[in-house]
């Protein structure tokens, strides 16, 4: 994963526009085969089948913060999305 700032940032955007499209698929496409994807301090959904699924619950439920982009944190290897 790169650190370069404007990389992570348009990552970032096409990665906010997959949760737009509501389609569990194209959040799951962002990560790597093994990833993972924890919500709000839950356990985390490790590889894209099980982050397909939880995106998918996540995207019936009404929205509040659809859309929102309101950080990325680097720290290293590390990239957090707010």
């Amino acid at each position: 994963m790169t650190t370069d700032p404007e990389q992570l940032r348009a990552f970032a955007e096409r990665y906010t526009a997959a949760w737009c499209s509501m389609d569990p698929a194209a959040v799951a496409a962002h990560y790597a085969p093994e990833g993972s994807l924890a919500i709000n301090g839950g356990a985390p959904a490790v590889g894209r089948d099980a982050i397909t699924a939880v995106a998918a619950q996540l995207l019936r439920r009404p929205a509040r913060h659809a859309g929102l982009l309101r950080r990325l944190v680097a720290d290293g290897e590390r990239i957090e999305y707010h």
